[in-house]
């Protein structure tokens, strides 16, 4: 089943929208390496592990989660004729939501 999830490991890498990671850098469960191993593969990513936080860090530290969210760089979009925005990036952040958990269980 991993096998089959990190088959898109190759499409993370041209992942090109703004990705900040946050972890508990207490997390007993998504570690310091999990963390690491999701940088390494999304190129343009922020990785950020809170001190002392664990696995639940935005409940552990909420306002540094939210100023770390709120400080985010937008994504890059444009609007259409037909009043739609599009963004540069033609990639979901969903799409990769099965990958980074099947690294997870790695």
């Amino acid at each position: 089943m991993v096998r089959s999830r990190t088959a898109m490991i190759p499409k993370l890498r041209e992942f090109r929208r703004p990705v900040r990671i946050i972890f508990g850098a207490a997390d007993p469960y998504l570690n310091q390496g999990v963390a690491r191993t999701f940088h390494e593969f999304l190129p343009g990513s922020e990785l950020f592990l809170i001190p002392g936080a664990r696995h639940f860090v935005q409940m552990d530290e909420p306002e540094q989660v939210a100023r770390l969210i709120l400080a985010m760089p937008k994504a890059t979009c444009r609007r259409r004729a037909s009043a739609r925005s599009s963004c540069t990036s033609d990639a979901e952040p969903l799409a990769f939501a099965p990958v980074l958990k099947g690294l997870a269980q790695r």
